[in-house]
Formats: structure tokens, sequence, C-alpha cells
């Protein structure tokens, strides 16, 4: 249903988009661990091959992981056209580590070649629907920051430039190697820090 809805509002032929899938399915098959593969595998009833079988799943399921993403919005929750109990249900469903498609699908099928929008679109989903993040939180501290004076009284009470540093951790999500909604989501509350060097 969801996937369906998803392909509608792309505009996109239903056979094109499964073929990126398809065309990827080898370098797709590489997130998947063995035994994952194997279990797909042990019933191939209606499909010719272990890769036909992944490319349909992946396929359905990661065009109805972007159709949640971008309609299960909390200001509209009429779009999914599911009552608001089975909603939340299924955006916990959403990120739970047995749920998690690799990124590279998600890019494959999103609606057009937009990279930033597709992780924008992942972001707004996971902070509109789960706990404040650290990466929220220095989002209204930067807006404070640009919204009042750079000029901050110091304790004598004249003033002195206030500067908001980021530190190595505060790595922009979108230059991070994501593997899934997720981990995304694992960068933005722990974020990222880079390997020391002696």
């Amino acid at each position: 249903m969801w996937a369906a809805k998803y392909i509608k509002n792309t505009r996109k032929v239903q056979k094109d988009m499964h073929n990126k899938i398809a065309d990827n399915i080898d370098e797709l098959k590489g997130h998947f661990s063995d035994d994952v593969l194997t279990l797909t595998g042990k019933s191939l009833e209606g499909f010719g091959s272990i890769k036909e079988k992944l490319s349909w799943m992946l396929f359905v399921d990661g065009c109805s992981l972007l159709h949640i993403m971008d309609t299960a919005k909390l200001h509209e929750p009429g779009q999914m056209n599911i009552k608001l109990d089975q909603r939340n249900l299924v955006m916990i469903d959403v990120v739970l580590l047995e749920n998690q498609l690799p990124y590279e699908v998600l890019k494959l099928l999103w609606k057009d070649n937009n990279e930033n929008e597709l992780i924008m679109t992942m972001k707004n989903f996971l902070g509109c629907h789960l706990w404040a993040t650290p990466d929220n939180k220095r989002n209204q501290r930067w807006r404070r920051n640009q919204e009042t004076s750079n000029m901050v009284p110091d304790r004598k009470g004249k003033e002195q430039h206030s500067v908001l540093i980021m530190n190595e951790s505060e790595t922009p999500t979108h230059l991070l190697d994501i593997t899934h909604l997720l981990d995304l989501y694992r960068n933005i509350i722990l974020g990222t820090s880079k390997p020391k060097v002696e």
C-alpha cells in the first residue's frame, strides 16, 4: 500500500525503479550477513533466484519506508491514512535494528537525485518522531546565538565577542558515511569523532 503510494507520488515508472535495485543487487547483497541471505533464499516460491527475491523485497520495503518518512508528520496525521496509535507503532517499528534497510537502497529509490533532500527527510523524520537529540539542542543554541548579538558582557560588565565553536564531533551529518536510518540517528545522538592520530 505505502510502496504503491510512494511510486505514484514520485511519478516514476515502477519497472525503472525496480531495475535500479536489480542492477545493483550484487552490491546491495554485501550489506547483509550470510545467514540473512540463507534464510531469505530458503523460500524462493514465485522467484527465480535469491537475487530476484531480494531485489523485490528491497524495492517494496524501500519505497514503503520512503513514503513513511515523507508523510508521517505529527502536524498532518491523516496523510498515512491510519489511526494515530497505529502510526505511532509504525514509527517505532521503522527504527528497530532488524528493520533497517541499507542507505544505498533509499538513495536509489529516492524521488530525485537530491541526496541532501533525502538526508533532510530522514533527519526530519527522526527529529519529529523521536526524543530530542544533541543535534537539535546544538541547532537551538546556534539559533539563540544568531538571534542575539555576538557581544556578551564579561565579568566586569564590558562587552566582548562571543564565538560558538563546534567541536570535531559535530561534523555535518551529510558528510558522514551513513549505512541506514538507525545509523544516522546514532550519529546525530552521539556525534562522530575523528580517529586519534599519534
